[in-house]
């Protein structure tokens, strides 16, 4: 039973991963330098490194900040942008912003042994007229922006 119920775990998570790739837009490979370059990284006072289960992070401490670029759907579209974080990390609260526009403000309470992801759906004047965005992940001063796992431009579901 455990290995069947094993088994159906792992085939939904695949269908899962399916279903983003289908809908990703664009994505940021994070911590790993051809695609942040790509990506029109910049950034000020910000790290990378690898956490639990080999994936690559990046953050940014003590009123650092750092940003990427990145495509968005056809127009017409709506798009979703798609952040991933460390469960257990906690006491973080940092700013989203897309362009000079505030997006989401993140707060990061641990407790997870594991990833999660947020997706912030992105109001038409974010991207009215354009091909892409830049979206800054800016902490607070003493605190930290991330970790950031994965960043993607998702094209909104149906139903949003």
């Amino acid at each position: 039973e455990s290995w069947e119920a094993n088994q159906r775990k792992i085939a939904e998570a695949e269908r899962l991963e399916r279903e983003l790739d289908a809908r990703t837009v664009d994505r940021v490979r994070i911590g790993e330098q051809q695609p942040e370059i790509d990506h029109n990284l910049r950034f000020e006072h910000s790290e990378s490194g690898t956490g639990p289960q080999g994936k690559r992070w990046r953050d940014a401490r003590d009123g650092g900040w750092f940003s990427y670029e990145l495509k968005l759907p056809a127009p017409g579209a709506k798009a979703v942008l798609r952040a991933l974080y460390w469960g257990a990390e906690g006491g973080r609260e940092f700013d989203i912003q897309v362009g000079d526009a505030l997006l989401a403000t993140q707060k990061l309470d641990g407790g997870k042994d594991d990833y999660f992801s947020v997706e912030y759906p992105l109001a038409d004047a974010m991207t009215a007229g354009k091909d892409k965005v830049t979206v800054r992940f800016q902490s607070k001063k003493g605190n930290t922006a991330g970790g950031v796992f994965d960043v993607r431009i998702l094209t909104a579901k149906q139903s949003e």
